[in-house]
C-alpha cells in the first residue's frame, strides 16, 4: 500500500516518514504543494497541462460522486479552479503547485517529471525515475513497470481502488451508511478513465481554453517567464534535462 500523506489527509503531529512499510524504499503519495508536504524526502514531481489536468478532474469528480448528469463545464471550472482550489485549499491549485515546485526542480532530492514525458518515452523516464530511487532496473522490470503502469491494469483494480465492503477503502467509507455499496457500484471507471495526453486541448471549449490561458499568463508567466505550458515543458522535459 502507498501511504496517502496528502495535507488535509493525515495527522501533522505524527512524522508520515516514520510510518513502517514492508518495501525498500518507502513510498508516499500526496497532492500537495511543495509548501504543504511533509519535507525530508526524495520527491518525484509529475507536472502535467492545466488542460488535461480540469478536463481529467472533471470526469473524476463526477465519478466520485455518482453524479450522472454533467455539471456544466463554466460552473465546474469556476468552482474548483478558481474558488475549490483557490489559495489556502490544503491541497492547493494548479498554480500555486507549479510555481512552488518549479524552483525545486533541481534540486537533488527532487525529480521533475512531465506527464506527457512519460507518454512519450516511458522506457527513458523510468529509468531515470529508478536512478532517482536508488533502484537497480533492467528490461525485464521496466516491461514488468509498463504492463503495471497500464490504463487496463490499473483499471482491472478497481475493486481494490473502488469503495466496498470487502476493502480498506470501503471501511473507511461506511461512515457513509449504508448506500455505500450503491454508490460504489455507479462508480464507472474509479480512480483511472483515460490516461491519455491532449484530451484538454481537444475536449475543452475553446473559451474555457482561454480562461486558462489567460490565468497562466496571469499566474506563472509573471514568475518564471514561459508564456504556456508547452514552452516550459520544452525547457524543463526530463528527456532533453537527464541528469
Amino acid at each position: 500500500m502507498v501511504i496517502d500523506i496528502t495535507p488535509g489527509h493525515w495527522d501533522p503531529q505524527i512524522n508520515p516518514f516514520d510510518i513502517k512499510q514492508e518495501f525498500t524504499p518507502k513510498t508516499f503519495k500526496t497532492h500537495g504543494s511543495w509548501d504543504l508536504v511533509p519535507k525530508g524526502g526524495r520527491y518525484i514531481y509529475v507536472v502535467r497541462n492545466p488542460a488535461d489536468v480540469l478536463w481529467s478532474l472533471y470526469h473524476f469528480i463526477h465519478d466520485l460522486f455518482g453524479l450522472e448528469e454533467m455539471v456544466e463545464i463554466d460552473e465546474f471550472y469556476r468552482q474548483y479552479f478558481v474558488e475549490r482550489f483557490g489559495s489556502g485549499h490544503d491541497i492547493g491549485n494548479i498554480w500555486d503547485h507549479i510555481l512552488g515546485w518549479y524552483p525545486r526542480r533541481t534540486d537533488e532530492n527532487v525529480l521533475w517529471v512531465h506527464y506527457e514525458d512519460l507518454h512519450a518515452d516511458f522506457s527513458t523516464c523510468i529509468c531515470r525515475i529508478a536512478r532517482f530511487m536508488g533502484i537497480e532496473i533492467n528490461n525485464d522490470l521496466i516491461e514488468l513497470v509498463r504492463k503495471r503502469a497500464t490504463v487496463q491494469h490499473v483499471r482491472g483494480l478497481a475493486r481494490q481502488l473502488n469503495p466496498s465492503q470487502r476493502n480498506r477503502t470501503g471501511m473507511v467509507t461506511l461512515q457513509f451508511g449504508p448506500e455505500m455499496e450503491t454508490y460504489a457500484r455507479r462508480l464507472r471507471f474509479g480512480k483511472i478513465r483515460r490516461g491519455k495526453v491532449g484530451d484538454g486541448s481537444r475536449e475543452l471549449p475553446e473559451r474555457i481554453q482561454i480562461k486558462l490561458r489567460e490565468e497562466w499568463q496571469r499566474r506563472v508567466t509573471p514568475s518564471l517567464g514561459y508564456r504556456d505550458y508547452n514552452e516550459m515543458h520544452q525547457e524543463c522535459s526530463l528527456l532533453t534535462t537527464m541528469r
